[in-house]
């Protein structure tokens, strides 16, 4: 009865990979996992749908960069043929944007490729529980991104429109609000309602402390000169 309950708690996991050596290097790696047994193996996305839906895993380890369909696209319909299928991504961290894509469209873990075997193993147990691994610097992206969104919400730039910045800008360069108006094509009219906007919305009085304000928020340091 032990043997059976043991033989229960084995983890079929399916890898998805468009590097052969890579994919053959993780196929050996689950292979040599105690509890862990490879379900099969797909050279891209669409490859890796077919098999999850013949093979049922209970884990998909998805490469996010292949052909035919990426792994942003796969755990979609991974997600909609095979509801019972968790998927773990194997990143490079090239992309930040493509961590939080995959997070956002319902990624178990993420792992990096020079992942070791005692952390895939750690891994693989974790999110056949039903809990999300992430590997830690896979984590420290994520706590980056989630920071500087939070700023770049929270910062009075997020208020400025696309004119306003342009005039800021221009005005930074040392030009006067008559200058910027023969740049633009509008009044100077214009230009200094659009200053007085931003001005009120940085919270400032004066355009020398709105070009100041403005370049130390968007980490541009102090203006040359």
């Amino acid at each position: 009865m032990n043997n059976t309950d043991k033989q229960d708690k084995i983890i079929s996991v399916l890898i998805a990979e468009d590097e052969e050596l890579i994919r053959k290097a993780f196929c050996l790696l689950v292979q040599s996992l105690e509890g862990v047994e490879l379900a099969g193996e797909a050279e891209n996305g669409a490859r890796a749908i077919e098999l999850a839906i013949q093979l049922q895993p209970d884990i998909v380890l998805m490469d996010l960069a292949m052909p035919v369909m990426n792994g942003i696209e796969a755990v979609i319909g991974i997600r909609k043929k095979c509801p019972g299928t968790r998927v773990i991504a194997l990143t490079g961290l090239r992309d930040p944007a493509e961590i939080m894509q995959g997070i956002t469209e319902g990624m178990n873990g993420f792992l990096l490729k020079r992942t070791s075997p005692a952390e895939l193993k750690q891994a693989l147990e974790a999110v056949a529980r039903g809990e999300r691994y992430l590997s830690p610097e896979v984590e420290s992206i994520v706590a980056r991104q989630y920071v500087e969104e939070r700023l770049r919400k929270e910062s009075p730039l997020a208020e400025l429109s696309g004119r306003e910045v342009q005039i800021i800008e221009l005005l930074a360069t040392g030009k006067r609000a008559k200058n910027i108006a023969d740049v633009l094509g509008i009044s100077s009219k214009t230009v200094e309602k659009h200053l007085e906007n931003a001005r009120r919305k940085m919270n400032v009085s004066t355009s020398p402390e709105l070009i100041a304000t403005w370049q130390r928020l968007r980490g541009g340091g102090e203006a040359s000169g």
